[in-house]
């Protein structure tokens, strides 16, 4: 007997939640298509040109045949990514660093190798959007600890009640995806501490490392005193060299153990794209010049947006310490409803402004219904025009919807 249904997909992908930076894109095309030209600060995509160097085996001659690579990782890579370490005060050998599609493979395979399905990871709330759809994935789960602007995002100084039979690692990105918060040598020392307390791993994304701001210097977690080799840093090029396109990042751990399990993952994909791997090991020819360069463009974006934020009345975004995002909060009820007004119906001699709602990077559902995540990745110019979009769009929100307000939003940090 031949059945008139369709066979049933998988709880997961049914459960899989939708991505908090992209879901609103469709609307900005809409927008566009109707002649409203849309800033776009909802997603991480620099605009800053690739550095040059990177084409120089497409400048060369190209092999007849682009054959598999090795499944770690092309050697001159890992190299080149070994001495990007050893900048920040890491010193690891080639055979420690696993080439991956991007920082998302490199953190799926982390994950997989630490963790079985119904086990737990900590993480600081709010998070990077995609760890939520990574650990759905894998049927793992995430729990918060909970973090606020008030305190510029900082962890708390113990873990409490959170650690159960369930978790298996901490998980966080420095600096912060979506906050920009930075943690110092000594606060990630802490929590590595107790990680070792409670046998944890200690997973750490350092997608933004080096585009550090304040008083700190930048560093890497695996510069950290760890004799147990618990750290795993996931890294990408995309966000500090501008090659997000090219997807390309890496696992990188001394633990024995875990090279091992994420080597057989990667057997199982067979390599990442070959050019690819010869064009983002270039990064081993910049000058420390150019890389100051990037990360002093990041540093001037930053401080303009909070500036500019700064005058709209209302709205409270302390100031971020790294990373290239900028978390604010605003004096709606609904930032989420917000943002699609300036998309669908808003626009200021003929442009507006996209940002992503920062709902979409909690864990607690009741948080963060009133702000929003700038990404600060066009230039000084586009960025006070799509500033003055958002201050133009929120008094325009708020004529329309004044049932949408709320009341003073909490003292500005200083």
């Amino acid at each position: 007997m031949t059945s008139n249904s369709t066979p049933k997909i998988s709880r997961r992908a049914l459960e899989m939640p939708q991505n908090a930076i992209r879901h609103l894109v469709p609307l900005a095309e809409a927008a566009e298509r109707r002649g409203v030209h849309v800033h776009r600060l909802n997603i991480g995509q620099p605009d800053i040109v690739t550095p040059p160097e990177l084409s120089a085996p497409l400048e060369s001659s190209l092999p007849s045949v682009f054959a598999y690579g090795h499944s770690a990782g092309d050697l001159s890579l890992r190299r080149a990514l070994r001495n990007d370490l050893a900048r920040v005060g890491a010193q690891v050998h080639e055979d420690d660093i696993l080439v991956t599609h991007g920082a998302s493979e490199a953190l799926t395979f982390a994950l997989t190798a630490l963790c079985d399905a119904g086990d737990e990871v900590l993480t600081p709330d709010p998070t990077y959007a995609n760890y939520l759809g990574f650990s759905a994935s894998l049927g793992v789960g995430l729990r918060p600890i909970p973090t606020f602007a008030e305190d510029r995002w900082a962890l708390p100084s113990t873990l409490g009640d959170r650690v159960n039979s369930k978790t298996r690692a901490i998980l966080l990105s420095n600096p912060g995806n979506p906050t920009g918060a930075f943690y110092s040598r000594e606060v990630l020392s802490g929590l590595l501490q107790a990680a070792r307390r409670h046998d944890l791993w200690l997973i750490v994304d350092e997608v933004y490392r080096g585009l550090v701001f304040g008083e700190h210097p930048a560093y890497s977690a695996l510069s950290l005193d760890d004799p147990e080799h618990r750290v795993i840093v996931v890294e990408s090029t995309s966000k500090r060299y501008s090659t997000c396109g090219l997807r390309i990042g890496a696992l990188v751990t001394r633990n024995a153990a875990i090279r091992e399990a994420t080597m057989s993952f990667a057997q199982a994909r067979l390599s990442c794209s070959v050019l690819s791997q010869q064009m983002v090991a270039q990064i081993d020819t910049l000058d420390e010049d150019a890389r100051e360069a990037i990360t002093n463009t990041y540093r001037e974006r930053l401080a303009l947006t909070h500036e500019l934020l700064a005058t709209i009345p209302g709205v409270y975004a302390p100031p971020a310490e790294g990373a290239f995002y900028q978390m604010a909060t605003l004096p709606v009820r609904d930032a989420s409803r917000f943002v699609r007004f300036l998309v669908e119906e808003f626009s200021c001699d003929g442009e507006t402004v996209l940002v992503a709602p920062a709902a979409g990077f909690y864990l607690d559902p009741t948080r963060g219904i009133d702000q929003i995540r700038i990404a600060c990745v066009l230039g000084l110019d586009s960025l006070r025009a799509a500033l003055r979009c958002l201050a133009a769009g929120l008094r325009a929100y708020l004529a329309a919807h004044p049932d949408q307000g709320v009341g003073a939003p909490p003292p500005r940090a200083t």
